[in-house]
C-alpha cells in the first residue's frame, strides 16, 4: 500500500475520492479507457478540492505514456510504474488485468474496484456526498 500512495504523491493527499486508472497504452482496451469515460469524470468532479484523479502506467518505458498523454491530452496527474512498483501496487490492489479502475478513500483503500462507463461518476458522486 505505501507504493501505491507514493506513486499517487500529492494527488490524493486531501481527496475524499481519488480515481485511479491503471492501464498500459500499448493495450488497446487500456489505452481507450481515458479518453472516453474517464475525461467525462475529470470534467465533472476535476474543480473539486475534495477529489483527486491519477493513472498509473504499466508500460515498459516513461516515454509511451508520456506519447499518450500528450496526443490525448489529459490533463489530470500521471505516474509511472517502474518494475518496483508494478508488484507491490498490483498485489496491495489484487488486481492481474488492465484497464482498472478503482476508486480510493483517503485512507487509501479501495472503495470500488472494477468500474467501467456510468459506474465511474457514479461511485465518485457518492464518495463526495459520504461524510
Amino acid at each position: 500500500m505505501e507504493a501505491f500512495l507514493k506513486a499517487l504523491g500529492n494527488a490524493r493527499a486531501a481527496a475524499l475520492a481519488a480515481v485511479c486508472l491503471v492501464l498500459a497504452t500499448m493495450a488497446v482496451p487500456s489505452a481507450g479507457e481515458p479518453g472516453i469515460i474517464l475525461s467525462g469524470t475529470y470534467e465533472a468532479f476535476g474543480k473539486d478540492k475534495q477529489f483527486a484523479m491519477v493513472s498509473l502506467s504499466l508500460d515498459t518505458a516513461e516515454a509511451e505514456p508520456r506519447k499518450f498523454v500528450a496526443a490525448k491530452g489529459i490533463a489530470w496527474t500521471q505516474g509511472f510504474l517502474d518494475e518496483k512498483l508494478k508488484p507491490s501496487v498490483q498485489q496491495a490492489y489484487g488486481f492481474t488485468a488492465i484497464p482498472q479502475v478503482l476508486l480510493v478513500g483517503p485512507d487509501g483503500k479501495i472503495v470500488e474496484k472494477d468500474l467501467r462507463g456510468a459506474t465511474v461518476q457514479s461511485a465518485v458522486a457518492s464518495a463526495l456526498r459520504s461524510p
